[in-house]
């Protein structure tokens, strides 16, 4: 049977949340999922950007630092809802990363029809991030070429990192602030939705290709053992 008819199946109108530290492919990944199953990708980190480029000197993403849980409930949590992804399943990217913030975004996504059904959680070293980081600078298409001479046996993933350097992700001690606040603020999320039974580990520390395959394969796995009475 066709694993990606069964998780289009399985999935229906409802969402997967994915979470990872920096670099770890949250948007390469969400964007690929969506794709194959005929879903709607959102951001947090895209919304936030947007807002801010509509409001100058919010400054919101820019510190390294995470949005304040107010500003996340009045920005994006609202996007959630949007009637143009009524009738579609939603693939979302670190939507909900403070500690607190998972039971706005369950409750906001099961009144929307969109109930979360998984939570995918991109692993990667801290190592992995910086070498990632560093590949980054030289940005755009030169990246794989620059990857050539940089030292330090950078791995195919990080090879393959073909990205604009956001604003945030400029210096690498707002790398490390981010770092930092994913493991005070966002690992507990993970941890409570391990506990309930609805986290998916990945080996960040792949290619994009093998990262998205056992994405679907675990998903799929996943569904398997959690079907739905419909």
């Amino acid at each position: 049977m066709d694993k990606i008819w069964w998780l289009k199946e399985w999935l229906r109108k409802g969402s997967i949340n994915l979470f990872g530290m920096p670099f770890a492919g949250k948007d390469t990944v969400g964007r690929q999922l969506a794709q194959i199953l005929d879903a709607e990708f959102l951001s947090s980190g895209a919304i936030l950007r947007d807002y801010e480029l509509k409001n100058p000197g919010s400054d919101l993403t820019t510190a390294g630092r995470w949005t304040p849980t107010e500003s996340f409930k009045r920005i994006v949590l609202p996007h959630l809802g949007d009637e143009a992804y009524e009738f579609k399943p939603l693939i979302l990217g670190g939507i909900g990363r403070w500690d607190g913030e998972e039971q706005d975004v369950e409750e906001t996504l099961q009144e929307a029809g969109h109930p979360l059904e998984v939570v995918v959680l991109l692993n990667l070293s801290e190592q992995e991030i910086r070498n990632r980081w560093e590949v980054a600078q030289v940005g755009g298409d030169q990246i794989e070429t620059a990857t050539l001479g940089v030292q330090g046996g950078l791995n195919a993933a990080a090879a393959e990192l073909k990205r604009e350097v956001r604003v945030d992700d400029e210096e690498w001690r707002k790398v490390e602030s981010r770092i930092s606040e994913f493991r005070d603020k966002t690992w507990p999320i993970i941890e409570y939705y391990r506990a309930m039974g609805m986290l998916v580990t990945i080996n960040g520390h792949q290619t994009r290709e093998k990262v998205l395959l056992e994405t679907v394969n675990k998903l799929y796995d996943f569904a398997v053992y959690h079907p739905h009475e419909y």
